[in-house]
């Protein structure tokens, strides 16, 4: 715009210099001629073709400030017919004009926004339809077995099994949409209430909460922590515990090998949780945190891949830092390291 303008001013300033010489030229040239003609006439004569001669060139400078004008207005008018189209869910990128570095520079920042937005919009089309398909299992499973129950002729042991069956569904309909709130809470960015705790015990609560889970399948569990005070929100590092040791008990054979182990010192903890289970492909390490990315891509573990997408969030939002080492077929390692306040 400030190169238009000065445009427009410049051709302003042309056609007064224009005009002016123009007069002046006329002047000197009725002077030098002033014995031999009649002043009453020249005055009329002249005043009329000055006018003349103002009018004619005040129409070309107009025309040629609306043809500039029109000529630099194309691609902002391009740009917004663009802008409408995107509106409408139409995402089209705009091809860059050679004339004019600002109207490029804003090309180049529209068609960023535009790619940003589609990319937007698939991951919350992919989000929306992977919730459907992580809720639609467990609730078709909860409906298939209330059905079987509803039965007069099952026995007394398939009730338990149903009933079992059901309940598992259910927990893990609970344990999705939790973690959905929190992912919701932590991405509209809430203030979380901050309270002082000891790190050690709130892993020690975390990994009673799951203790029949590793129970289960025979889990050596090994544990080592050093006693830690941390300012932080409990709830979210809570399920960075829980989901980080659910993840390995998940991933570890029968009669397999977990440590948990929490290193501090006065400013600083590592907490480090490693499984001898069935390894990460180095593949796979940029899309393990990323939402609904499964490493069982046959689905036969229960999971919906909301855990370490959950986990990556809450460390970032504290400020902290994960990092994952894994050997395919060997085993996993998930290294945190956190601040004393860590919000």
């Amino acid at each position: 715009l400030f190169r238009l303008s000065l445009i427009v001013f410049s051709i302003i300033i042309i056609t007064i210099c224009v005009i002016v010489f123009i007069c002046f030229v006329f002047i000197k040239h009725y002077i030098r001629l002033a014995e031999n003609i009649d002043f009453m006439g020249i005055r009329i004569s002249t005043m009329t073709l000055i006018l003349t001669v103002i009018s004619t060139v005040l129409i070309i400078s107009m025309l040629i400030s609306l043809f500039l004008l029109r000529l630099f207005l194309r691609p902002i008018n391009e740009l917004k017919e663009a802008m409408i189209e995107v509106s409408k869910g139409k995402f089209e990128l705009l091809e860059e004009q050679s004339e004019a570095k600002e109207i490029n520079d804003l090309i180049v920042s529209y068609n960023k926004m535009v790619k940003e937005l589609a990319h937007m919009t698939t991951l919350h089309e992919d989000y929306t339809a992977n919730i459907s398909h992580e809720f639609k299992t467990p609730l078709a499973t909860i409906k298939g077995y209330i059905d079987l129950l509803s039965m007069d002729d099952i026995t007394d042991d398939e009730k338990v099994e149903y009933l079992n069956i059901i309940k598992i569904a259910n927990e893990r309909l609970i344990g999705l949409t939790n973690n959905i709130l929190l992912l919701n809470k932590l991405d509209n960015k809430e203030i979380l209430e901050v309270s002082s705790f000891s790190l050690d015990d709130q892993i020690r609560d975390s990994l009673i909460l799951l203790e029949e889970k590793w129970t289960k399948k025979n889990i050596n569990m090994n544990i080592s922590l050093d006693e830690f005070i941390i300012e932080s929100n409990k709830e979210l590092l809570s399920s960075v515990w829980i989901n980080l040791i659910n993840n390995a008990i998940k991933f570890t054979h029968d009669d397999g090998n977990i440590t948990v182990e929490l290193k501090a010192n006065e400013n600083e903890a590592i907490v480090k949780v490693i499984d001898d289970g069935i390894g990460i492909n180095e593949k796979e390490y940029e899309y393990i945190f990323e939402r609904f990315y499964q490493i069982d891509k046959s689905h036969k573990l229960e999971g919906n891949g909301l855990g370490l997408a959950l986990v990556k969030r809450i460390i970032d939002k504290i400020k902290g830092k994960i990092v994952v080492r894994s050997v395919e077929g060997e085993g996993t390692e998930f290294i945190v390291t956190i601040n004393k306040k860590s919000y």
